[in-house]
């Protein structure tokens, strides 16, 4: 028992090793370059096989991972002690992208797309920036479902307008055509 889990395997005769890797399953795990196994349903693995008082590197093969999650670290050094074990913990992170067009409107007859401007968004009380590219195009990344107030610089003056993050299990979001209204 141990990292909240029970797992069974083969008689410990050094050091185990309790692996996570989010909640996903099936993701190769290796000790020292040698297979020991994959995530099962809840994304953990036994790892019986770990060498006390040394560097133990256990690994995971990012090839295994969907495309839609990013892994900070593919390999983790141990030393546990003698029949002691060890938390290996592989945090991954759903990646979902959000892109659109930003655009204003000069005019009552124009709409100009806002492009090579930098974009201030609040994010959890907290500033965030991103550009945008020819034809107003933009790409943010792990937003949680909301609305979201944004500001751009256009002809010298704040245009305000909100970002709304819908609801959606889709790796690529587009949000469409947004506009600003400059302020007067």
């Amino acid at each position: 028992w141990g990292g909240g889990g029970v797992g069974f395997g083969r008689p410990l005769r050094g050091s185990f090793g309790c692996g996570a890797v989010g909640e996903l399953p099936g993701v190769a795990v290796s000790v020292n370059g040698q297979p020991i196994g994959e995530t099962d349903r809840h994304g953990q693995v036994f790892v019986p096989t770990l060498t006390p008082y040394f560097d133990n590197d256990v690994s995971i093969d990012t090839r295994s991972i969907p495309m839609e999650y990013s892994v900070a670290a593919n390999v983790r050094t141990v030393s546990p002690s003698a029949r002691g074990g060890a938390v290996v913990d592989f945090p991954v992170t759903r990646l979902q992208a959000f892109t659109g067009k930003l655009k204003y409107q000069p005019a009552a007859d124009a709409i100009k797309p806002v492009e090579f401007r930098e974009i201030s968004i609040s994010v959890d009380g907290k500033r965030q920036t991103f550009e945008t590219g020819r034809g107003g195009e933009f790409y943010l990344e792990n937003l949680k479902p909301g609305t979201y107030p944004a500001t751009v610089d256009v002809e010298g003056k704040p245009c305000l307008f909100d970002i709304v993050i819908p609801q959606s299990n889709e790796t690529f979001v587009e949000l469409g055509d947004l506009s600003c209204q400059p302020s007067p």
